[in-house]
């Protein structure tokens, strides 16, 4: 019988129910996540207890307790492992791990940690863990995406990178930037990149495991313990923080949760367009869902079309801003309506202010609101 060296016939140290303190005891690479301070604007929590408490909402979450029970547990195992690149000083820009806020010394950023975590994570896997290679590389290509599920949100809520020069342009008047057109092609390499998970699910289902990591990872950025300690400081900037920390998770865990309502629309779109079977596809919002539209005949609404000021012409272009405001008015967000009235209404297409406030009532605002929506 061959004879194999004793390191080879050592079985591996950790199993899948491994807990993050059970890492931390036996790995140098996870005890200096406990206690470390993320000196984010982002983050209350030390990176252990961010960790534990992304791992616990993970768990918690209804779309992966849907999934089979194995890769339940390889989604946890990559919750464990996301994070740890941050506590590698790189100090370069545009470098993996821990580095400098360029606009403030006394914060850290962590540009493209994601990758250096993999890069930790595949080594780890590996020296500690009985893996099959399509399990190993799920993980690891997950702990190298989870960051991904951030940019596509700020894609769907207008915020886009400007490529000539590389900086983020300002959010639109629109909540949410619908996608149609060129504009598709940018979810269609988002797809092509999430479909590089080595899983047997849809596509969408794909993208619904990084939208779970995703909103996992905003809702891990404080706790009750901590919001409670610092709500009651008696340091207004610790009172602060944890208030700005708070809104930014409610609002990015918002966003996510819509982007996954259109995810399905945005999925038909995107195969519409690849397959050529639209001349203009796009995802509109329609009786209260996301649809993609197939039709590319501009119909205009009835409400709109009964506005005499108006002329035909006016009316077609004014179609999505009209579907656009019903929506801000069901989601009582007068203040987009206000600030998209100026600058698309009165601005844009120069409409008078008789024709503002016609076409304002035709969306469905009252007297009230339509005065403080055209106050100038």
């Amino acid at each position: 019988m061959e004879e194999f060296p004793q390191e080879q016939q050592e079985k591996k140290q950790f199993g899948l129910d491994v807990t993050f303190d059970q890492l931390a005891e036996a790995l140098p690479d996870f005890k200096k996540m406990i206690g470390f301070d993320q000196k984010s604007d982002y983050h209350t929590l030390t990176l252990d207890v961010h960790t534990k408490e992304l791992v616990a909402a993970l768990e918690n979450d209804p779309f992966i307790l849907s999934l089979d029970p194995k890769l339940q547990k390889l989604i946890r195992l990559a919750g464990l492992m996301h994070d740890l690149g941050k506590t590698t000083d790189i100090g370069k820009k545009g470098e993996s791990g821990r580095q400098i806020h360029p606009q403030d010394p006394e914060k850290r950023r962590y540009a493209n940690h994601e990758s250096f975590s993999a890069k930790m994570s595949r080594r780890i896997l590996t020296e500690n863990f009985d893996l099959k290679p399509e399990e190993l590389e799920f993980v690891v290509k997950l702990v190298r995406m989870h960051g991904d599920i951030m940019q596509i949100m700020n894609h769907f809520i207008g915020i886009k990178k400007d490529e000539k020069s590389k900086r983020k342009k300002s959010p639109k008047t629109s909540k949410y930037d619908l996608p149609e057109g060129k504009d598709l092609t940018y979810y269609a390499e988002r797809m092509e990149h999430a479909d590089m998970l080595p899983v047997d699910l849809s596509i969408k289902d794909k993208f619904n495991i990084l939208f779970a990591f995703g909103r996992a990872d905003k809702g891990a950025n404080y706790n009750e313990e901590t919001r409670e300690r610092m709500e009651n400081s008696s340091y207004e900037n610790e009172r602060s923080k944890i208030k700005d920390v708070v809104e930014k998770c409610k609002v990015q865990i918002a966003a996510i949760s819509e982007l996954g309502k259109a995810l399905p629309a945005i999925v038909d779109a995107v195969e519409g367009m690849q397959a050529g079977d639209n001349a203009r596809p796009k995802v509109v919002f329609h009786n209260g869902e996301y649809v993609y539209d197939k039709n590319v005949k501009v119909v205009i609404p009835e409400q709109l079309g009964k506005v005499q000021s108006l002329d035909e012409n006016q009316k077609k272009r004014l179609v999505k801003s009209f579907i656009n405001f019903q929506r801000y008015l069901a989601q009582d967000e007068l203040g987009a309506i206000k600030m998209a009235s100026h600058g698309l209404l009165r601005k844009n297409m120069k409409l008078s202010d008789e024709q503002m406030v016609d076409f304002l009532k035709a969306v469905g605002l009252t007297d009230e609101q339509v005065e403080v929506v055209i106050a100038k």
